[in-house]
């Protein structure tokens, strides 16, 4: 599914993944019943998924795409 050109329906396939995964915190890592200390960290996971989603988004991993698109180092 990840190389298919699904156009629109990719944001629904994100959305039913992302409901997933919080089905799966709720019921099986028994987030509902933890207290506080779970809660922190399992807030702390989600804040570094979306620190290191955000620095793939702007293309930081790629050493030859900076902020918007520009390039670093020319490609030969």
């Amino acid at each position: 599914m990840a190389y298919l050109p699904l156009g629109r329906a990719n944001a629904v396939i994100a959305l039913i993944g992302c409901s997933n995964g919080a089905i799966v915190a709720a019921v099986f890592m028994e987030l509902r019943h933890g207290g506080a200390q779970s809660l922190v960290f399992a807030g702390g996971g989600l804040f570094w998924l979306g620190t290191l989603l955000w620095l793939e988004w702007i293309g930081l991993p790629n050493p030859n795409l900076g902020v918007g698109g520009k390039t670093w180092v020319k490609a030969e």
